[in-house]
């Protein structure tokens, strides 16, 4: 069955039951942030998912390779992350933005368009707030993508324009240990 477009727009998940779950976290052995200008750029979008993004962000901060910011988009969520961004804000080089929900299923590419202008790093990395990456996750994504492309570049090509050279690479994360049938359910709980 397909539903009315109406229906879909006003469409409301259920409860989370793990909504108000605050995960253990161990923060006492973390390095300061980065202060330099970050080589990678790593971008994730999110609604609600504090527990999940609070475990992301201390792999984050527990990466060998420290040249990195991290770009995040509240997108409109009914739990606080302030908090979760306070927290990492001593050991991460972190940009937060906010965006206002437009209906009850996310935009995630509304807010990487968002946050493009604003990633300093020649790599761009774009990640699911669930992700939480080995410790020498982000040398790797930073060595293998420059490894492949630094000599070449990408390009657009008009029928009438000259190509276009950026300044910047990028990759897209996916979670690779979900099944296929679990991504429709990752965003109804936390």
């Amino acid at each position: 069955m397909v539903l009315p477009r109406q229906d879909f727009d006003r469409y409301t998940p259920g409860r989370d039951a793990f909504f108000d779950e605050v995960p253990l976290l161990k923060l006492d052995d973390l390095r300061p942030r980065f202060k330099g200008k970050p080589k990678v750029s790593y971008m994730i979008s999110t609604w609600n998912r504090r527990a999940q993004l609070s475990r992301a962000l201390e792999c984050l901060a527990r990466q060998e390779f420290r040249d990195f910011e991290v770009l995040i988009t509240d997108d409109g969520s009914t739990q606080n992350l302030q908090g979760v961004f306070e927290l990492f804000a001593e050991f991460l080089q972190l940009k937060v933005y906010k965006a206002e929900r437009l209906a009850w299923r996310s935009c995630a590419s509304r807010a990487y368009k968002r946050m493009l202008p604003d990633c300093e790093g020649k790599v761009v990395a774009i990640a699911h707030p669930e992700m939480m990456l080995d410790f020498a996750a982000m040398g790797i994504i930073h060595d293998s993508v420059l490894g492949r492309y630094e000599d070449t570049w990408l390009s657009i090509i008009d029928t009438e324009e000259q190509p276009v050279k950026f300044d910047w690479y990028w990759c897209s994360l996916k979670p690779q240990f979900l099944q296929g049938a679990v991504y429709a359910n990752v965003d109804t709980v936390d």
